[in-house]
């Protein structure tokens, strides 16, 4: 539930402060950053919606994971910094990789849980 309300919240900055958004979309160097930022914000509220009823949760668990570590690339490139700037984009990067596991393993406990009925 957590992890949805945080793209819940997520999708709700996006859509209250679409400007700013838009102009970090586009100094970040996404193709099309109009459509790059509505299709953000429809995947954050569908695939929330998705977690928190379990409806297709392995899709709406791989849609988000996939959605997080491409951005994460976009927006984190520690690797092009130095100092303190890298050391905090590093751990955002980390962090973020970590919300990309956590996704993948909704999909293995659903699959577990799915072998555990048929049994």
């Amino acid at each position: 539930m957590l992890m949805a309300v945080m793209f819940i919240e997520s999708a709700i900055d996006k859509s209250l402060h679409w400007h700013f958004y838009l102009q970090e979309t586009t100094q970040q160097g996404i193709p099309f950053p109009a459509l790059a930022l509505a299709m953000a914000i429809a995947v954050e509220v569908l695939g929330s919606i998705a977690l928190l009823t379990r409806f297709q949760l392995p899709l709406a668990a791989l849609m988000l994971a996939g959605y997080v570590f491409v951005l994460n690339f976009f927006y984190f490139d520690f690797w092009n910094l130095s100092g303190q700037e890298a050391i905090g984009l590093r751990k955002e990067f980390l962090k973020n990789l970590a919300v990309v596991a956590g996704l993948l393993a909704f999909i293995l406990v659903h699959r577990r849980d799915q072998q555990q009925d048929t049994i």
